[in-house]
Protein backbone atom coordinates (compact mmCIF):
# COMPACT_ATOMS: atom_id res chain seq x y z
CA UNK A 1 0.00 0.00 0.00
CA UNK A 2 1.01 3.95 -0.25
CA UNK A 3 -0.19 6.02 2.10
CA UNK A 4 -1.04 9.86 1.79
CA UNK A 5 0.68 10.54 5.71
CA UNK A 6 1.66 9.45 8.59
CA UNK A 7 1.56 10.61 12.09
CA UNK A 8 4.39 8.74 13.76
CA UNK A 9 2.86 9.43 17.61
CA UNK A 10 -0.57 9.96 18.77
CA UNK A 11 -2.16 9.56 22.45
CA UNK A 12 -5.72 10.47 20.68
CA UNK A 13 -6.33 8.06 17.97
CA UNK A 14 -6.73 4.94 19.33
CA UNK A 15 -7.96 4.15 22.97
CA UNK A 16 -5.88 2.89 25.66
CA UNK A 17 -3.29 3.14 23.20
CA UNK A 18 -0.32 4.70 21.98
CA UNK A 19 -0.20 4.78 18.33
CA UNK A 20 1.63 5.32 14.89
CA UNK A 21 -1.50 6.91 12.29
CA UNK A 22 -1.58 6.54 8.61
CA UNK A 23 -3.55 8.14 5.87
CA UNK A 24 -5.49 6.30 2.73
CA UNK A 25 -6.52 8.65 -0.27
CA UNK A 26 -9.64 8.57 -1.56
CA UNK A 27 -13.08 8.50 -0.39
CA UNK A 28 -16.35 7.86 -1.78
CA UNK A 29 -18.03 10.64 0.30
CA UNK A 30 -18.20 14.38 -0.24
CA UNK A 31 -18.65 15.64 3.09
CA UNK A 32 -18.30 19.36 2.56
CA UNK A 33 -16.80 20.10 6.24
CA UNK A 34 -14.31 17.53 6.03
CA UNK A 35 -10.61 18.62 6.73
CA UNK A 36 -8.93 16.23 4.58
CA UNK A 37 -9.56 17.37 1.14
CA UNK A 38 -6.40 16.54 -0.95
CA UNK A 39 -7.06 12.73 0.45
CA UNK A 40 -10.78 12.54 -0.26
CA UNK A 41 -10.12 13.78 -3.79
CA UNK A 42 -7.37 11.06 -4.12
CA UNK A 43 -4.43 13.53 -4.24
CA UNK A 44 -1.19 12.38 -2.19
CA UNK A 45 -0.03 15.42 0.17
CA UNK A 46 3.29 12.91 0.52
CA UNK A 47 3.71 9.35 -0.17
CA UNK A 48 4.74 6.89 1.96
CA UNK A 49 5.45 3.04 1.57
CA UNK A 50 3.93 0.18 3.84
CA UNK A 51 7.88 -0.68 4.39
CA UNK A 52 8.05 2.59 5.61
CA UNK A 53 5.57 2.23 8.04
CA UNK A 54 6.02 -1.17 9.18
CA UNK A 55 9.94 0.19 9.66
CA UNK A 56 8.22 3.08 12.28
CA UNK A 57 6.39 0.63 13.90
CA UNK A 58 9.23 -1.72 14.08
CA UNK A 59 11.61 0.85 15.90
CA UNK A 60 9.13 2.19 18.02
CA UNK A 61 7.61 -1.40 19.13
CA UNK A 62 7.46 -1.81 22.62
CA UNK A 63 6.44 2.39 23.18
CA UNK A 64 3.99 2.27 20.13
CA UNK A 65 1.31 -0.62 20.67
CA UNK A 66 -1.08 0.56 18.06
CA UNK A 67 -1.65 1.53 13.96
CA UNK A 68 -4.44 3.80 13.41
CA UNK A 69 -5.88 3.64 9.67
CA UNK A 70 -8.07 6.59 8.75
CA UNK A 71 -8.02 8.64 5.68
CA UNK A 72 -9.70 9.24 3.36
CA UNK A 73 -11.79 5.83 3.34
CA UNK A 74 -9.05 3.08 4.19
CA UNK A 75 -11.64 0.46 3.31
CA UNK A 76 -11.76 1.25 -0.27
CA UNK A 77 -8.30 -0.61 -0.15
CA UNK A 78 -8.24 -4.62 -0.56
CA UNK A 79 -4.49 -4.39 -0.22
CA UNK A 80 -4.87 -3.45 3.20
CA UNK A 81 -5.72 -7.18 4.54
CA UNK A 82 -1.76 -8.21 3.40
CA UNK A 83 -0.53 -5.59 4.91
CA UNK A 84 -2.59 -5.60 8.30
CA UNK A 85 -1.66 -9.33 8.60
CA UNK A 86 1.96 -7.87 8.40
CA UNK A 87 1.17 -5.29 11.25
CA UNK A 88 -0.62 -8.04 13.48
CA UNK A 89 2.53 -10.15 12.98
CA UNK A 90 4.48 -7.36 14.66
CA UNK A 91 2.05 -7.84 17.64
CA UNK A 92 0.67 -4.71 16.97
CA UNK A 93 -2.81 -3.70 17.44
CA UNK A 94 -5.05 -2.31 14.51
CA UNK A 95 -7.66 0.29 14.74
CA UNK A 96 -9.81 1.39 11.08
CA UNK A 97 -11.57 4.14 10.74
CA UNK A 98 -14.49 4.24 8.54
CA UNK A 99 -17.48 5.66 6.95
CA UNK A 100 -19.32 2.48 7.76
CA UNK A 101 -20.11 1.94 3.47
CA UNK A 102 -18.10 -0.85 3.10
CA UNK A 103 -19.55 -3.60 5.08
CA UNK A 104 -18.76 -6.45 3.28
CA UNK A 105 -14.38 -6.06 3.41
CA UNK A 106 -15.54 -5.10 7.56
CA UNK A 107 -16.65 -8.29 8.12
CA UNK A 108 -13.55 -9.87 6.23
CA UNK A 109 -11.16 -8.12 8.12
CA UNK A 110 -12.77 -9.14 11.48
CA UNK A 111 -13.50 -12.27 10.75
CA UNK A 112 -9.25 -12.69 9.56
CA UNK A 113 -8.71 -10.84 13.19
CA UNK A 114 -7.22 -8.00 11.75
CA UNK A 115 -8.74 -4.99 13.25
CA UNK A 116 -8.84 -4.55 17.04
CA UNK A 117 -11.11 -1.93 17.14
CA UNK A 118 -13.42 0.10 15.08
CA UNK A 119 -14.56 3.88 14.79
CA UNK A 120 -17.71 4.55 12.49
CA UNK A 121 -18.36 8.27 11.31
CA UNK A 122 -22.31 9.00 11.25
CA UNK A 123 -23.16 11.81 9.35
CA UNK A 124 -26.67 12.42 9.79
CA UNK A 125 -29.76 10.61 10.94
CA UNK A 126 -30.46 8.65 7.98
CA UNK A 127 -33.19 10.35 6.29
CA UNK A 128 -30.66 13.21 5.78
CA UNK A 129 -27.53 10.90 4.91
CA UNK A 130 -27.28 11.58 1.68
CA UNK A 131 -27.64 15.21 1.60
CA UNK A 132 -24.91 15.27 4.07
CA UNK A 133 -22.50 13.29 2.07
CA UNK A 134 -23.05 14.86 -1.44
CA UNK A 135 -22.26 11.83 -3.26
CA UNK A 136 -24.43 8.40 -3.53
CA UNK A 137 -25.34 6.73 -0.95
CA UNK A 138 -26.29 2.71 0.45
CA UNK A 139 -28.18 3.23 3.54
CA UNK A 140 -28.73 -0.28 4.21
CA UNK A 141 -24.74 -0.44 3.91
CA UNK A 142 -24.40 1.85 7.09
CA UNK A 143 -27.21 -0.14 9.01
CA UNK A 144 -25.09 -3.59 8.24
CA UNK A 145 -22.06 -2.34 9.42
CA UNK A 146 -23.92 -1.00 12.81
CA UNK A 147 -25.64 -4.60 12.78
CA UNK A 148 -21.98 -6.12 12.21
CA UNK A 149 -20.11 -4.46 15.44
CA UNK A 150 -23.09 -5.23 17.73
CA UNK A 151 -23.28 -9.14 16.45
CA UNK A 152 -18.99 -9.13 16.09
CA UNK A 153 -18.57 -7.51 20.02
CA UNK A 154 -15.63 -6.24 18.72
CA UNK A 155 -14.54 -2.56 20.48
CA UNK A 156 -15.98 0.15 18.41
CA UNK A 157 -17.16 3.53 19.25
CA UNK A 158 -19.95 5.66 16.82
CA UNK A 159 -19.13 9.54 16.21
CA UNK A 160 -20.51 12.29 14.95
CA UNK A 161 -18.84 15.69 13.44
CA UNK A 162 -20.94 18.62 15.16
CA UNK A 163 -21.42 21.45 12.45
CA UNK A 164 -23.11 24.67 14.10
CA UNK A 165 -26.46 24.88 11.60
CA UNK A 166 -26.07 22.03 9.52
CA UNK A 167 -28.31 19.49 11.77
CA UNK A 168 -31.57 20.52 13.51
CA UNK A 169 -32.60 20.40 16.57
CA UNK A 170 -34.04 16.70 17.67
CA UNK A 171 -31.58 15.13 14.93
CA UNK A 172 -28.52 14.38 17.18
CA UNK A 173 -31.62 12.63 19.28
CA UNK A 174 -32.63 10.83 16.27
CA UNK A 175 -28.69 9.32 15.49
CA UNK A 176 -28.93 8.17 18.93
CA UNK A 177 -32.02 6.19 18.87
CA UNK A 178 -30.71 4.53 15.41
CA UNK A 179 -27.59 4.06 17.20
CA UNK A 180 -28.95 2.72 20.77
CA UNK A 181 -27.03 0.95 23.20
CA UNK A 182 -23.45 1.65 21.57
CA UNK A 183 -20.68 1.21 24.09
CA UNK A 184 -19.07 4.61 23.12
CA UNK A 185 -21.18 7.51 21.26
CA UNK A 186 -18.07 10.65 20.35
CA UNK A 187 -19.24 14.41 19.49
CA UNK A 188 -16.90 16.08 17.73
CA UNK A 189 -16.00 19.72 17.33
CA UNK A 190 -15.94 21.04 13.98
CA UNK A 191 -12.93 23.52 12.64
CA UNK A 192 -13.60 26.06 9.49
CA UNK A 193 -9.82 24.43 8.38
CA UNK A 194 -8.96 23.75 4.96
CA UNK A 195 -12.57 22.28 4.85
CA UNK A 196 -13.73 20.17 1.47
CA UNK A 197 -16.06 22.86 0.81
CA UNK A 198 -14.45 26.39 0.92
CA UNK A 199 -17.82 27.83 2.19
CA UNK A 200 -17.61 25.89 5.23
CA UNK A 201 -14.12 27.80 5.96
CA UNK A 202 -16.42 31.17 6.57
CA UNK A 203 -18.75 28.66 9.42
CA UNK A 204 -17.81 29.41 12.86
CA UNK A 205 -16.21 26.55 15.06
CA UNK A 206 -18.52 24.41 17.23
CA UNK A 207 -18.94 26.04 20.72
CA UNK A 208 -17.75 24.07 23.44
CA UNK A 209 -21.41 24.44 25.55
CA UNK A 210 -23.14 23.09 22.55
CA UNK A 211 -20.99 19.85 22.78
CA UNK A 212 -22.02 19.55 26.21
CA UNK A 213 -25.56 20.00 25.92
CA UNK A 214 -25.88 17.41 23.15
CA UNK A 215 -23.81 14.95 24.87
CA UNK A 216 -26.48 15.65 28.31
CA UNK A 217 -29.09 14.64 25.47
CA UNK A 218 -27.85 12.00 23.99
CA UNK A 219 -25.34 10.17 26.71
CA UNK A 220 -28.39 7.76 28.23
CA UNK A 221 -28.60 5.86 24.93
CA UNK A 222 -24.55 4.88 25.07
CA UNK A 223 -22.77 2.95 27.46
CA UNK A 224 -20.45 5.94 27.01
CA UNK A 225 -20.62 9.56 25.57
CA UNK A 226 -17.72 12.06 25.14
CA UNK A 227 -16.74 15.52 23.89
CA UNK A 228 -13.73 15.77 21.20
CA UNK A 229 -12.86 19.63 21.03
Amino acid sequence: MTFGGIQKLSALDFPDHLAVTVFTVGCDFRCPYCQNPELVRGEYPVRISEDEVLKVLKERKGFVDGLCITGGEPLLHRDLAPFLKKVKDMGIDVKIDTNGHHPGFLRELLGEKLVDYVAVDIKAPPSRYLEMVRAPVDLSKIEETVKLLRETGVPHEFRTTVVPSLLKDGEYEEIARWLKGAPRYALQAFRPVRTLDPDFRKVDPTPPELLGELCARVAGYFGECEVRG
